[in-house]
């Protein structure tokens, strides 16, 4: 993955899942997300993001995509300060 933006730092594919999985999961948990799925237990391992991290080595995300996710993510951190 190329730069994130601030100052070069090369993303891992780790990293990349990491960063999608946790987005994914304070998106379900905004209280107007249309469709949420049952509570899950919490994460004790990596080992629960190995599955996106395989996804994401088979199918890398499109240029562009993470910052896009940054950039929701920093909008919905400023909505949940105002609340």
């Amino acid at each position: 993955m190329t730069a994130n933006g601030r100052g070069g730092h090369e993303m891992t594919h780790c990293d990349e899942a990491v960063y999608v999985a946790t987005l994914m999961m304070l998106y379900v948990g905004l209280p107007d997300t249309p469709w949420r799925p049952p509570p899950l237990a919490p994460i004790r391992s990596l080992a629960y993001f190995q599955p996106v991290i395989a996804e994401l080595q088979q199918q890398p995300p499109p240029a562009g995509y993470l910052d896009y996710l940054r950039l929701k993510f920093q909008k919905v951190a400023a909505l949940r300060q105002k609340a």
